[in-house]
């Protein structure tokens, strides 16, 4: 939460963009996720950060994304 208000507050972030290492255990890393989506944060691509040119949703193998909007 220190991390939200801190992006929204201070800092005048639009949003927020957690990446979470698809190597760590999975059921840590869906415990987490259940906790990120219970306030907000939804599973995001890396569209946003690619060229107009690319062509569908690019997925990142080694990170899973999960984005608010503030």
């Amino acid at each position: 939460m220190a991390i939200i208000e801190l992006a929204s507050e201070t800092l005048q972030c639009a949003q927020v963009v957690v990446c979470l290492d698809r190597s760590v255990d999975d059921e840590y890393r869906q415990s987490l996720l259940k906790s990120l989506e219970w306030i907000s944060f939804e599973l995001i691509t890396l569209d946003m950060w690619m060229k107009a040119d690319a062509k569908g949703p690019e997925v990142s193998d080694k990170w899973l994304l999960m984005g608010m909007e503030l």
